[in-house]
């Protein structure tokens, strides 16, 4: 006996699994849409601080101090030889006599030429020549008698023989400098060593 049993289309116990796959969940699509909005929070976006114009201007003047030093150096090094120089040219005529083959001695060793502390005026004019550097040679040994007259003569040299000296002094440096490049005469005017003795 076979009975009937009412169906009701709005129940859904009667939908089929093939229907209920097909219908999608309510509130998807939209979740999808926010999430899809959502900022990247693996690879956050890295917003460089603005430099304050203190910092920028403090910077800047490291900066220059920097760049000066060499200046800055290379001219009081020139500047303290030349005071130096003068000191030299006065007192007696002996000390200037001293103090103009102490300033050839310490031209000559900044420019690379023979110089030694040990040696006499005449071992170096001899040493000059012998290196071909005769026009330096020639007034370093027209030097030798007015120094072994200062060092050793129980007079006292004159005036004349002191600023003859110094002439010699100024051929015999400005010879030299003619046998180097400028960028060799640049450095030996910056040299620091003979300031401190040898």
């Amino acid at each position: 006996d076979l009975g009937w049993v009412a169906f009701e289309p709005t129940n859904d116990a009667n939908k089929t699994s093939e229907q209920t796959s097909r219908t999608p969940a309510v509130g998807d699509d939209a979740a999808a849409a926010r999430s899809s909005d959502l900022p990247d929070l693996q690879e956050p976006v890295l917003i460089p601080e603005p430099v304050r114009p203190g910092v920028a201007k403090r910077r800047l003047t490291i900066a220059g101090i920097i760049l000066a030093l060499p200046i800055v150096f290379f001219v009081g090094v020139f500047a303290i030889k030349r005071l130096r120089r003068r000191r030299r040219r006065r007192g007696s005529p002996a000390s200037q006599i001293s103090g103009a083959w102490q300033e050839t001695r310490e031209t000559l060793h900044s420019y690379g030429l023979p110089s030694s502390a040990t040696s006499t005026v005449i071992e170096i004019a001899e040493e000059l020549n012998g290196a071909g550097l005769m026009s330096v040679a020639v007034p370093v040994a027209k030097m030798a008698p007015t120094v072994d007259l200062a060092l050793f003569a129980p007079e006292e040299p004159t005036k004349e023989q002191a600023e003859e000296m110094w002439i010699e002094f100024e051929t015999a440096t400005k010879e030299a400098a003619s046998t180097i490049s400028m960028q060799r005469r640049i450095r030996a005017a910056a040299d620091p060593r003979v300031l401190v003795g040898r």
